[in-house]
């Protein structure tokens, strides 16, 4: 039986470095309400205070700390998501509902879909960028003699038996 071993190769950003690549997409406006920090001149302000980086699947459900599963809400609203999973445009579709949209109208929000492929495109450009993994086929035996170094050395491991 073949089994993978790819813990070593996962794309590490901060937490705020997520935040602002992510803000970047939307125009720095909350995903599913479309609140942004503005000047008193209406104009938006590119920062990521007053955002919090939501768990779409939460962190308890088995979600993944990935770019690919993380979305810039604002604090009110994530705040009262807590960790339940609920589907970006479901959340969205309650916002509208109470009468919460910071915005003019839904259309003026980032599109999810299109937010998610652009998200998936960056972690996959970050990955090229990062390292094209070496693979290496092991039998069960080499793979537990090589211990700790496993984690750290950027190799897929292919295990079998």
């Amino acid at each position: 039986m073949l089994e993978e071993h790819n813990e070593s190769l996962s794309v590490h950003f901060s937490d705020h470095e997520m935040k602002r690549t992510l803000l970047s997409l939307s125009g720095y406006t909350a995903w599913c309400c479309g609140f942004a920090n503005r000047m008193p001149d209406g104009s938006i302000v590119e920062t990521t205070d007053n955002f919090h980086l939501d768990h779409v699947i939460p962190k308890s459900k088995g979600g993944s700390p990935t770019i690919t599963n993380r979305a810039p809400l604002c604090a009110n609203h994530n705040t009262r998501k807590g960790n339940k999973w609920v589907a970006l445009h479901d959340l969205r579709q309650e916002i509208v509902e109470r009468g919460e949209l910071r915005v003019d109208k839904v259309e003026d929000l980032i599109d999810l879909g299109e937010a998610y492929d652009k998200t998936l495109e960056i972690y996959v450009d970050a990955r090229i960028e990062q390292r094209v993994p070496t693979i290496r086929i092991v039998t069960t035996a080499e793979y537990a003699a090589l211990g700790p170094k496993v984690k750290s050395d950027g190799i897929v491991y292919l295990v079998f038996d």
